[in-house]
């Protein structure tokens, strides 16, 4: 072949090596406006099927409580992103105010068994009986998806991740109970995305009929009841 036509062969060469490498940076960003929408929506769904996975739990202790007069608890670690249910007494005490659980705690705290009042004995052995439901395991949030915060009256403010209060270096953990008559405590749970937690999911539970609600946003313990007057009606 010629040396000219041999320079032409290379730079029409160079050339279609040149228009391929930009059709496929052409790809990757097309491909990239189409796939990060996705992922976020995998995302998404992700924490959606874990929120939903909690409240059919909740649903199903319920009435589990009942048949095995059991008290049930979900136990929530703030810190490792993940919940497993126990069982114990169905007399389990729970308190209704977070100074009535500190008093407790302080009364007992150091203390020999056998001086306690039969009351805190009472208390200590039930709260002591709590065991973990093997069946249901330890369940993981899925990767990037963390607990926002867990609010019952135990603890009277939502307790939320990573927030200390104490010098206690454990990791955060908090209980809600079911109870052996189907009530439950009032308990709002969120569930948002590590990264982002301005958005994500509240699982709710009505502390007397046991009814558990998931919604798509985030809502504290006082949205919950956002619906009742802040008055009785004037009846004069």
């Amino acid at each position: 072949m010629p040396p000219a036509a041999q320079r032409r062969t290379a730079r029409s060469r160079r050339g279609i090596t040149l228009l391929e490498v930009m059709v496929a940076v052409g790809i990757v960003l097309l491909m990239t406006v189409i796939l990060v929408p996705s992922l976020s929506a995998v995302l998404m769904l992700e924490q959606r099927n874990a929120a939903r996975k909690l409240a059919l739990v909740y649903e199903s202790l319920q009435h589990e409580a009942i048949l095995r007069n059991r008290t049930f608890r979900v136990v929530y670690n703030l810190t490792e992103g993940t919940w497993h249910v126990e069982h114990g007494d169905a007399g389990a005490t729970v308190f209704s105010t977070s100074k009535a659980r500190e008093e407790f705690e302080d009364d007992v705290r150091g203390e020999d068994f056998d001086r306690l009042s039969s009351d805190q004995q009472d208390i200590v052995r039930r709260q002591a009986s709590f065991q973990q439901v093997g069946t249901v395991g330890t369940v993981k949030l899925p990767d990037g998806t963390v607990f926002k915060s867990v609010y019952t009256p135990q603890y009277d403010e939502p307790v939320e991740r990573g927030e200390r209060h104490d010098d206690d270096d454990g990791p955060q953990i908090v209980y809600s109970h079911v109870f052996a008559d189907g009530t439950a405590e009032y308990t709002v749970v969120q569930i948002v995305d590590e990264e982002d937690d301005d958005e994500g999911f509240t699982i709710s539970v009505d502390p007397l009929s046991g009814r558990v609600e998931m919604v798509g946003e985030l809502l504290d313990q006082h949205d919950r009841w956002a619906f009742l007057p802040d008055e009785g009606p004037d009846l004069d």
